[in-house]
């Protein structure tokens, strides 16, 4: 599960159409993180889903992913990438996310920069994801990926 923080998401309350990019950003970091990984571009298997309710039936855009372990390459090998840095990946999907809000002119880079400056220093301004990956389901042997947010 790819979500955003709470800061975020009045975004995408009035925009919907920014929910389609907000996928494309999660498959972005994907892509760019298995790269880093693994030194190689990378095309991962994934299927999406887009939900925008939370468990209260509150507006709470968030994403559902069943994504590989690995990735093919252009000749169409795949290469399974190791265990997922969850801290890493979190940062490439924030990284997508703000790039998209400030191309659409919805943040500005100034802003964007002097917040991150902010969360650096300790403060908690919403704009970073965090990431666990855990065994939701034993049997099935494969890790689910879930990037979470308070």
């Amino acid at each position: 599960m790819m979500d955003l923080r709470q800061a975020l998401r009045i975004f995408f309350k009035f925009r919907r159409g920014l929910l389609g990019d907000l996928c494309r950003c999660a498959a972005r970091s994907l892509a760019v993180y298995f790269e880093a990984l693994t030194g190689k571009d990378l095309v991962p298997g994934i299927i999406a889903a887009v939900q925008t309710f939370g468990g209260r039936i509150n507006f709470h855009p968030h994403l559902h992913f069943l994504v590989t372990e690995g990735g093919a390459n252009r000749a169409g090998i795949f290469h399974r990438i190791p265990r997922l840095d969850d801290g890493r990946l979190a940062e490439a999907f924030a990284r997508e996310v703000l790039r998209l809000l400030v191309d659409r002119g919805l943040l500005s880079p100034e802003w964007v920069e002097r917040a991150a400056v902010l969360e650096r220093g300790g403060a908690c301004l919403g704009l970073t994801a965090f990431a666990a990956v855990r065994a939701d389901n034993p049997s099935s042997g494969a890790p689910a990926l879930r990037i979470l947010s308070s």
